[in-house]
C-alpha cells in the first residue's frame, strides 16, 4: 500500500509538472507579445503627439504668416519676416526642456559604436538589441525547472525556447514589408535583420538541446516528417543569415533578393509543418498572409501608375529632351558609372523630398517582376518650366544596371525601357513647411545629390510661395570627385538659386567641394578613380552657374555647421546624404554639447535635427 501509494504521489506529481511545462511553453510566448504590444503602443502614442504637435505648428505659422502680409498689404510697409537675420534664440524658460532633448538625441541617436567590419550602430540600436535578447532568452530560461537541485532542466527549456523563437516571425516578417507602420514609427532600418538572428541563435539552442535529448534515448524518431521539416528550415534560416552579410548584399544584390525569397519560402513551409505538430502554427502561417498583403498592396500600386500612365499619357510642353511623350523611360548616361532615368510621372503619384521608389524594368531585369529601390531625385510638383517626370540616379554595378549601361552605350548615350513604378516611400524632408527651422544644412556626397537636391529646391520653392515658416538661411555642400559631376544637377541648381535670389527673406550659400579621385566622401560604388588630369576635369565642368561655390578638397563640415549654428535661431536641420564617412563626419559636426559650452542651447544656441540617410547598411 505503501509503494502503491508513493508511485501515485509520485506519478500526480510528475503530471503536475507537466503541465506546468507545457503551460509555460505556451504562455511565455504570448507575454512576450504582450510586451512588444505596449512597446508598438508607446511609441505609437509618441508618434501621434509629435504629428500633432506638427500640424498645429504649421497652421500657426502658416496664420501669422497670413496675418503678418495682410498687415504688410494693408500699411504698405516691409514684411516684418523679411531680412536674412535669423530668429532669437529660445527663451530662458524654455531652453533647459531643449537642450535635455538634444543631450537625449546625442546620448542615442548621434553617439554610435563601431563593431568593425563596416558595422556600426547607434547607441539606441545598441540598447534596442541587448533588451530584445535579454527579454527572449530570460523568458526561455526562467522557471525551468521543478527540482530546487537543479537550476535548468533540459526538458523544460529545450521546447519553449523553439516557442518563442517561432512567435518572432510575425514581428520579423512584418518588419521586412515595406506597407508597414513600425518602421515609421522607430525608423530602425537594422531591425528585420536584428530580430531574424537573434531569433536564429533560439533556434539553434533549441535544436541541439533536442538533439541532446534525443542522443539519450528519447523516443522521437529522427525520421518522422515534422522533425525533418524542422531542421531543414533551421538550415536554410542559418544559410540566409550566413548570405545576407554586408559585402554579399551590396556585391549581389540581385542574387540576395531571390536567394532570400526562396529560402524563406523553404524556411515558413519547413516551420509550420514543424510547428503544427504541437499546434503552434497560429505563429507560422500569418506570415504567409502578411507577406502576400504586402506584396498585393504594391502589385495593385503598380498596376494603377502602370494603367494610368498608358491610358493617360502625358505629353511635353517643353523643348527640354523628355520622356513625358509616352509611357517609356528615358536612360542617359552621365558618366562611365552613372546613368539618369527619367519616368514619366504616373497621375496621382505624389512624393516629398527625399522619398524612394521601387522601380520594375521588366525588359531589363532577369525577372519582370524584380525591384530595385532609388532615391527620387526630383521634385513635386515640377516646375512649370520643366517636364513632369521622376528622375533617378543609377550607379552602375552588376545585374540589371549593368544590363541598362549595356542598352545605353547600343544606343549611342541614351535608351528607351520600359519602367514600372512602386512607391514612393519613406518619410521625407520637410525644411519649410512645418515652420520649425529656422536654418539648414544639407550635405550630400556624390549622389547623394538625389536626396539633398529635391529637399534644397523644395526649401526655397516653400519660401518663394510664402509657406516657408522661419527658414531664413540654407547651406548646401556637394563633395564630388570631379568638377563635370556639376553638370548632374546644374539646370536644378540654376532655377533654385534663381528663385532664392527673388526671396529677400532667404539666405543660401551652394558649395561644390570637389576631391581627389582617392577621396570617400562620396558614393565609392559609382565612381572608379578618375585617370584625367584637373585640368580636364575643371575644363569639362566648367558649367558656368552664378552663386555656386566651387571648391579643392574636402569639405571642413565640423567648420561649416558650427558656423551656421552660431546664427541659426531656435532650430535648425542637418541632413546628409552620402557614404559611411562622410554621415560620421556630420554626426561628430553637430555633437554639440547641449547643457554648456559655447553652441549650447542653454546658452542660445539651436536645437538640432539631424536626418541620416547613408549608403551603408547595418
Amino acid at each position: 500500500m505503501a509503494v502503491s501509494a508513493a508511485a501515485s504521489s509520485s506519478s500526480g506529481h510528475g503530471a503536475a509538472n507537466n503541465a506546468l511545462r507545457k503551460y509555460y511553453q505556451s504562455h511565455y510566448p504570448k507575454e512576450i507579445w504582450w510586451l512588444f504590444g505596449a512597446l508598438i503602443a508607446l511609441l505609437t502614442a509618441v508618434r501621434l503627439v509629435s504629428l500633432v504637435f506638427y500640424f498645429v505648428r504649421r497652421w500657426r505659422f502658416r496664420y501669422r504668416a497670413a496675418q503678418q502680409s495682410l498687415k504688410a498689404a494693408n500699411s504698405n510697409e516691409k514684411d516684418p519676416e523679411s531680412g536674412h537675420g535669423g530668429s532669437t534664440p529660445f527663451p530662458v524658460a524654455l531652453r533647459i526642456p531643449a537642450a535635455l532633448i538634444n543631450a537625449w538625441k546625442i546620448v542615442w541617436f548621434r553617439s554610435t559604436i563601431n563593431f568593425g567590419f563596416g558595422y556600426t550602430l547607434n547607441v539606441a540600436e545598441v540598447v534596442l538589441t541587448a533588451a530584445y535578447i535579454v527579454a527572449l532568452f530570460t523568458w526561455s530560461f526562467v522557471h525551468s525547472t521543478s527540482l530546487p537541485s537543479q537550476n535548468l532542466t533540459l526538458n523544460w527549456w529545450a521546447n519553449r525556447t523553439g516557442t518563442i523563437a517561432a512567435a518572432q516571425f510575425p514581428l520579423i516578417t512584418t518588419l521586412g514589408t515595406k506597407n508597414n507602420k513600425i518602421n515609421v514609427v522607430d525608423q530602425l532600418n537594422y531591425l528585420h535583420r536584428m530580430t531574424s538572428r537573434v531569433a536564429l541563435v533560439l533556434l539553434w539552442v533549441h535544436g541541439g538541446a533536442r538533439i541532446h535529448i534525443m542522443a539519450l534515448g528519447s523516443s522521437e524518431d529522427w525520421h518522422t516528417g515534422w522533425l525533418r521539416a524542422g531542421f531543414m528550415a533551421v538550415i536554410g534560416l542559418s544559410t540566409l543569415v550566413l548570405v545576407s552579410i554586408r559585402p554579399i548584399r551590396e556585391r549581389r544584390y540581385e542574387f540576395f533578393v531571390w536567394f532570400h525569397f526562396i529560402v524563406v519560402l523553404i524556411f515558413l513551409v519547413g516551420a509550420y509543418f514543424h510547428v503544427r505538430q504541437y499546434a503552434f502554427g497560429p505563429y507560422i502561417w500569418p506570415c504567409f498572409l502578411i507577406w502576400a498583403l504586402d506584396r498585393s498592396l504594391r502589385l495593385a500600386r503598380v498596376v494603377a501608375f502602370a494603367a494610368s500612365s498608358y491610358l493617360f499619357p502625358r505629353t511635353s510642353s517643353t523643348s527640354l529632351p523628355s520622356s513625358t511623350s509616352d509611357s517609356k523611360a528615358t536612360v542617359t548616361a552621365l558618366s562611365p558609372h552613372l546613368l539618369q532615368l527619367r519616368v514619366p510621372r504616373p497621375r496621382g503619384f505624389h512624393w516629398a523630398p527625399g522619398q524612394t521608389a521601387y522601380l520594375v524594368l521588366p525588359g531589363v531585369s532577369n525577372l519582370p517582376c524584380e525591384a530595385h529601390p532609388f532615391t527620387i531625385a526630383s521634385s513635386d510638383p515640377h516646375p512649370p518650366t520643366q517636364p513632369d517626370e521622376l528622375v533617378f540616379f543609377i550607379g552602375v554595378q552588376t545585374g540589371v544596371t549593368r544590363k541598362l549601361q549595356g542598352l545605353v552605350e547600343r544606343g549611342n548615350g541614351t535608351a528607351r525601357v520600359r519602367a514600372l513604378v512602386d512607391g514612393p516611400y519613406g518619410r521625407g524632408a520637410d525644411l519649410a513647411g512645418g515652420g520649425a527651422y529656422d536654418a539648414a544644412v544639407l550635405v550630400a556626397g556624390g549622389t547623394g545629390v538625389a536626396w539633398a537636391g529635391p529637399v534644397f529646391a523644395d526649401a526655397v520653392r516653400a519660401k518663394e510661395l510664402g509657406s516657408g515658416g522661419r527658414l531664413r538661411r540654407v547651406v548646401f555642400v556637394w563633395a564630388i570627385r570631379e568638377r563635370s559631376h556639376i553638370k548632374w544637377i546644374a539646370s536644378t541648381l540654376s532655377r533654385t538659386l534663381a528663385v532664392a535670389s527673388t526671396v529677400p527673406t532667404l539666405s543660401v550659400s551652394v558649395r561644390v567641394h570637389v576631391t581627389a579621385p582617392t577621396e570617400s566622401w562620396d558614393d565609392d560604388s559609382v565612381h572608379s578613380p578618375s585617370d584625367r588630369s584637373s585640368d580636364e576635369n575643371e575644363k569639362e565642368g566648367d558649367v558656368g552657374i552664378e552663386g555656386v561655390e566651387i571648391l579643392s578638397g574636402r569639405p571642413d563640415l565640423r567648420e561649416v555647421v558650427r558656423e551656421e549654428m552660431r546664427g541659426a535661431g531656435r532650430e535648425m536641420f542637418v541632413g546628409v546624404c552620402g557614404s559611411a564617412s562622410l554621415a560620421g563626419a556630420v554626426k561628430d559636426a553637430v555633437r554639440v554639447n547641449p547643457l554648456w559650452g559655447e553652441g549650447s542651447v542653454v546658452r542660445g544656441g539651436p536645437s538640432v535635427e539631424l536626418v541620416v540617410e547613408s549608403f551603408g547598411y547595418a
